[in-house]
């Protein structure tokens, strides 16, 4: 009995009440400013942190040298290229942006608004925590400027097939029948 009770305290779901005091405090105060911000409608406090999430990521630029030039002439036409010069920079044949080096975090916006909301991209000019057109997976790592995401042809991409009721050995007049139309 007692090895049962404690498998169960090993299962993934019950991870999240594993995590250590700090980190619910953390995801805690995550769910403030997402209370205070969405459900109460200080929408001056989510400009204020959007604002100096901005702000910081556009102040690393001043120690960077190289990313400032990079990102002072990205969207610069170039004749020999056709193409803008940014291009150059983001990675090639790859659908996330790891390895780009327009892409950074915002401290401001992990501190604020948590993970899934701290990605900057300095050739977007915009984050995910951005209020006028933000991207949606850059925090995930995920391109979101479409620039040399072609898959090359050589690689083969399995379509999946579909799964009917009938595969699982449901009829679907039972599945109407169980869960309406």
């Amino acid at each position: 009995m007692w090895n049962k009770i404690k498998d169960m305290f090993k299962q993934p779901w019950y991870a999240k009440y594993r995590d250590p005091w700090y980190k619910r405090i953390y995801y805690n105060w995550i769910n403030f400013i997402y209370y205070l911000t969405s459900t109460r409608n200080w929408k001056w406090l989510e400009v204020l942190i959007c604002n100096l999430a901005d702000l910081e990521v556009l102040l690393k630029l001043i120690k960077d040298k190289d990313l400032y030039e990079k990102v002072s002439e990205a969207h610069s036409f170039n004749k020999e290229l056709d193409n803008i010069i940014g291009t150059i920079y983001i990675p090639k044949d790859d659908l996330y942006c790891g390895n780009c080096p327009f892409r950074t975090k915002s401290k401001i916006a992990t501190f604020f608004l948590g993970d899934d909301l701290d990605t900057y991209c300095y050739f977007l000019g915009r984050g995910d925590y951005s209020i006028i057109n933000p991207t949606d997976l850059l925090w995930d790592g995920c391109k979101c400027c479409n620039v040399n995401t072609d898959i090359p042809e050589d690689v083969e991409v399995e379509e999946e097939e579909e799964i009917t009721f009938e595969d699982l050995g449901i009829s679907s007049t039972d599945y109407r029948e169980y869960y309406g139309s």
